[in-house]
């Protein structure tokens, strides 16, 4: 009897489609407002599990040389076949590597605790600081990515990497300080456009800022964030 890729794989992820083709078909008109937003909390935890399952089926494939076969890298093969830009492909292959060294972030994101975004500074500062060191940071920086999202974890990981590399660390930040700039340029219509560059430091400072100054939406109000 011959056996299909997708028996050999398990049926798995063919429920999982039913499941969420099932989803797809809810008549969601008649949900109130305090259900829906119970549910996108709900997709959303399904939606970081489900990521840490690419990862771990990645790294599967990657180790069984499954693009190597087809005379690709990894990475290539993926951006080809999920349309990802090779930055996105390129990070997600490098992050399922180095989550087989991080056991507990990857078993927090297969359980929907953390996101992808997460596990991937957490893997990202792994192969900076090396795996010695993160095998006894690990456990204190899950929590703070269980509770904050991925700016906060970025700057306890950045303050891990400066107790071990100061003046690596200054560097870095004396680097990214030169590249701040602003550039504001006017079109023939009178319209002008505002970009620019900031260091970690400038950009919090500012986002909190404008948070502040933006406030909440009152009614009646039908501009957007950007706008208020």
């Amino acid at each position: 009897m011959n056996i299909s890729s997708r028996e050999k794989g398990g049926g798995a992820l063919s429920a999982l489609v039913q499941g969420i083709d099932a989803v797809a078909a809810e008549d969601i008109d008649g949900f109130t407002d305090a259900a829906l937003g119970e549910d996108l909390v709900e997709l959303d935890r399904a939606i970081n599990r489900l990521e840490g399952e690419r990862l771990r089926r990645l790294r599967r494939f990657h180790r069984l040389d499954g693009a190597a076969r087809r005379g690709l890298s990894t990475h290539h093969w993926l951006c080809g076949q999920t349309r990802m830009t090779f930055a996105a492909s390129k990070s997600r292959v490098e992050t399922a590597r180095a989550l087989e060294e991080l056991p507990e972030t990857e078993a927090a994101l297969l359980k929907g605790e953390i996101r992808y975004e997460h596990a991937a500074e957490m893997a990202r500062t792994a192969e900076i600081v090396g795996a010695e060191v993160m095998a006894g940071a690990e456990k204190m920086l899950l929590p703070v990515a269980r509770e904050m999202n991925v700016v906060k974890l970025r700057l306890a990981t950045r303050f891990l990497r400066h107790c071990i590399d100061p003046d690596g660390t200054l560097k870095e930040s004396n680097e990214a300080f030169r590249r701040r700039h602003v550039h504001l340029s006017q079109l023939l219509d009178g319209i002008w456009i505002l970009e620019g560059v900031l260091d970690a430091e400038g950009g919090a400072v500012l986002a909190t800022a404008l948070d502040a100054i933006a406030g909440p939406r009152q009614a009646g109000d039908e501009r957007s964030p950007g706008q208020r």
